[in-house]
């Protein structure tokens, strides 16, 4: 896994990676990435088999590229900097229009991973807005998105990863051995809290969902800025979505209970669940 460390020149953090010798035996290796960003492709030679032993999810997600003023127009549309690996598009009532997990490659591009359902909404919020910015998108038709769950895969050339709560996400447009069950990556999302949009939530109003991992509160205006500051600072959202055991939950939120999956400890079901924070 990339290991993330100060930058010794713009664009080109420095990174660890691992080598394997003559002799067989993994070495680690400073050397300095191409790309803007953490988590960012390493490209060169590199000679360790990445493959075996990995657990990988082929996930259902887009990948499009931003190109141009991408670092403005992200900071102007989005909850979060450029820089941080997620964010969420927001209208200006603060409700979510798709969330999003990004990378910068370059000063000028970005890719942005959304789920392939709210594709096209997603583009239909964003047609004025590109107009406007003379920002290009496209669709990365041939890029596909897997799940690392142990965030051990050492991208190649014209490959990136996104960390993730733990493990990553792989951009990459290599068939990969994507062998994790739909059923072990519901377990997984829920070990981690990792709700998916379109599964777990839709278009509540972001901190409903999620709050610090997606959203800057330092960076200034952007669209839904208003009410997401307004909601933080002053008051609190009027629910929080969260993972529950069955036990713990009342008729209701059973009833509206997603991605359940029993337990494996206890064998009793949970899953993610909207809970009220407003006590009457």
């Amino acid at each position: 896994m990339v290991d993330p460390v100060a930058a010794t020149a713009p664009f080109r953090p420095r990174v660890t990676s691992v080598h394997c010798g003559r002799d067989g035996a993994p070495r680690l290796r400073a050397t300095h990435a191409p790309a803007p960003i953490f988590y960012v492709a390493l490209t060169g030679d590199y000679n360790i088999t990445t493959i075996n032993g990995m657990r990988l999810y082929r996930c259902s997600k887009k990948v499009l590229s931003f190109k141009g003023d991408v670092q403005g127009f992200l900071n102007a549309y989005t909850s979060n900097t450029p820089e941080k690996p997620k964010a969420a598009f927001l209208d200006r009532g603060g409700k979510i229009v798709a969330m999003a997990d990004q990378v910068l490659i370059d000063p000028t591009e970005a890719l942005v991973v959304v789920e392939s359902k709210f594709l096209e909404r997603l583009l239909g919020h964003l047609k004025v807005y590109v107009g406007l910015s003379r920002i290009e998108v496209k669709l990365r038709e041939s890029f596909k998105v897997y799940f690392d769950l142990e965030g051990s895969y050492q991208p190649g050339p014209n490959e990136w990863v996104i960390p993730q709560k733990k493990g990553q996400l792989i951009l990459t447009e290599n068939e990969l051995p994507a062998e994790v069950s739909e059923e072990e990556f519901t377990r997984f999302r829920l070990e981690i809290g990792l709700p998916v949009q379109g599964i777990d939530f839709d278009e509540e109003m972001l901190l409903c969902v999620a709050d610090e991992e997606v959203v800057s509160y330092t960076k200034g205006c952007y669209l839904g800025q208003e009410i997401i500051a307004r909601v933080h600072h002053r008051s609190k959202p009027p629910k929080k979505l969260m993972v529950k055991n069955e036990e713990d939950c009342s008729p209701q939120e059973l009833k509206a209970m997603t991605s359940v999956w029993p337990d494996p400890k206890t064998g009793k079901k949970r899953g993610f669940v909207f809970c009220g924070t407003i006590s009457v």
